[in-house]
């Protein structure tokens, strides 16, 4: 059994803390980041908490090989995945979670289990979705159980009897099964509209990131897309809750502090990385990056104690 804690003061560190997760993170909201991930490891389980300050765009791809129980706490401020919307107090199962998307407001806070499948006996069902009713009250106790043990390995990682924590990965193991049986397969997305939106955002995502250093405008990007603006802003807002505006500029300057953080290894003038994402006016980069982030290009590139 393993327990770490990390505090993380931007997302693209944060990002690569979740165990065999591929993810790549973009901070939405302004202020200085602030996140933490703890997590609780047993062979062949884990137990994860993740917990950020500031509204973040996800991109995930999460184990093939694990079955993953989530929630998230009623006051985290929901999330939208795929371009759908879950509040507070959502809990279920999920299984082959490849390439989505998701958007958490400021003050998220997840809590993931994640089994391998090897460990689950071979007649488990393998039943993904929502738990609802009686069996959303069972899951938010083992939500609420995972919690305090997470919190009691933060506060005495060796306050636990050596037995129960030989019992403890087999008890969870139960738990989740148990609750598995009551899983509400996910509704499928309403209508052809909210389908269509989400596809016209992957789209244009593809066609941002494939064209990542050229500065664009909402215009210039209806017109190399061969789209209305009107469409692209409606899938934007629908989707992540931003107005694509505004996420051109915040992708920008999400691009230019992954960079000044690589500059700590390997310095470079903050006004070439400015001039790298298509910030052409060194005064005005600095103004909206600090209104972005809580500091100046500077800061974030000085090497941190």
């Amino acid at each position: 059994m393993m327990f770490s804690e990390t505090a993380f003061e931007d997302v693209s560190e944060q990002e690569k803390s979740l165990p065999g997760w591929s993810q790549e993170y973009r901070q939405l909201s302004p202020g200085p980041f602030q996140g933490k991930v703890a997590t609780l490891q047993f062979p062949g389980l884990t137990i994860i908490r993740e917990r950020m300050n500031a509204a973040v765009e996800q991109h995930y791809s999460a184990p093939d090989d694990s079955l993953i129980f989530f929630a998230q706490s009623a006051e985290s401020g929901g999330v939208r995945i795929d371009g759908r919307f879950f509040g507070g107090n959502t809990i279920g199962f999920g299984h082959h979670w490849h390439e989505r998307l998701s958007v958490s407001a400021p003050m998220s806070d997840y809590l993931l289990a994640v089994v391998k499948l090897d460990d689950l006996p071979e007649d488990a069902p393998l039943k993904t979705g929502i738990l609802k009713g009686s069996a959303a009250m069972q899951a938010e106790s083992l939500y609420q159980w995972l919690n305090s043990l997470l919190e009691v390995h933060m506060s005495d990682p060796a306050g636990l009897p050596s037995q129960l924590r030989n019992l403890l990965p087999d008890m969870i193991r139960d738990r989740l099964g148990l609750l598995q049986e009551s899983c509400t397969p996910e509704d499928e997305p309403s209508g052809d509209t909210q389908a269509s939106e989400f596809c016209i955002y992957r789209e244009m995502e593809q066609w941002l990131e494939d064209n990542a250093r050229e500065p664009i405008t909402v215009t210039d990007l209806a017109r190399q897309m061969k789209r209305p603006s009107r469409t692209l802003r409606a899938s934007c807002q629908h989707v992540i809750g931003y107005r694509l505006d505004d996420v051109l500029l915040i992708r920008r300057l999400n691009h230019a502090r992954r960079d000044l953080i690589a500059a700590r290894d390997a310095p470079r003038r903050v006004s070439d990385i400015a001039l790298d994402w298509g910030f052409l006016h060194w005064g005005r980069f600095s103004t909206r990056y600090h209104a972005m982030f809580g500091e100046t290009p500077s800061q974030t590139m000085r090497v941190r104690n």
